[in-house]
């Protein structure tokens, strides 16, 4: 979903929206966003058997290389190498 859609579903603006999440959460509402996206991403990683482009899918993400790119920067590793780590 975009800011956009998020905003209208909620019933305020865009601009009303990233507002009150930097009051009540110091956060961009399109940070707190990707935060969700990468922890489901994880979550799917460490605990099922979906390949990574389906997980990738499942979050947003068009292809492999932005997924397993952005999973990197966020947690440090690659998905292949979290999900090795974890089911070791």
């Amino acid at each position: 979903m975009t800011m956009s859609q998020i905003a209208a579903a909620v019933g305020v603006s865009r601009r009303q929206l990233e507002r009150l999440f930097r009051i009540n959460t110091n956060s961009s509402p399109a940070h707190v966003y990707k935060k969700i996206r990468m922890e489901r991403a994880r979550n799917l990683v460490m605990h099922t058997k979906a390949s990574l482009l389906e997980i990738a899918l499942e979050v947003g993400f068009n292809n492999n290389p932005s997924f397993a790119k952005q999973f990197r920067s966020e947690f440090g590793q690659s998905p292949t190498q979290f999900r090795a780590q974890k089911h070791n």
